[in-house]
């Protein structure tokens, strides 16, 4: 009995053990998901919806209506044809990791911020979650991910 209770407290048999050593060696490389996300930003400007919508995982497509991808499509275009494309130095990038079923899947939360090329004060910012060279988000704002203003 006592050895099988210190299987358990050294994390033998636990499986939230397994999970923070998988979590603590999870490494990020988000060279891809810039790729991709500019693929995303392209598609836009050339108004390719067709082709962007290939880039989302199929339920998130039959689960968001037209409305919506015109609403996006229309902000995020109008954001990069009044802005100045931004490097990648000045992109905005978090990382999170799901867990789900034993399995890992990574994302990464990427915000492009476009500056306006007639008024230097104003950045619209084109925010795309990105894994395994899928989008799973595209949101057009005043804010990149995480911030926001309370009133």
């Amino acid at each position: 009995m006592l050895i099988v209770f210190g299987l358990i407290i050294n994390g033998c048999v636990n499986p939230m053990y397994k999970t923070i050593k998988e979590l603590e060696n999870t490494k990020f490389d988000n060279s891809q998901d810039i790729i991709t996300s500019r693929k995303a930003l392209n598609l836009v400007e050339k108004d390719l919806l067709d082709s962007l919508k290939l880039l989302f995982p199929e339920d998130i497509i039959l689960q968001t209506n037209d409305t919506v991808w015109s609403k996006v499509m229309s902000d995020a275009k109008l954001a990069i044809l009044e802005g100045i494309t931004p490097p990648d130095s000045l992109l905005q990038i978090s990382n999170s990791v799901n867990l789900k079923d034993g399995k890992k899947q990574t994302f990464a939360k990427i915000s492009f911020p476009f500056v306006n090329k007639k008024e230097n004060a104003k950045t619209t910012y084109v925010n795309m979650v990105v894994s395994e060279n899928k989008l799973y988000g595209l949101f057009v704002g005043k804010y990149p991910f995480g911030m926001h203003i309370l009133k």
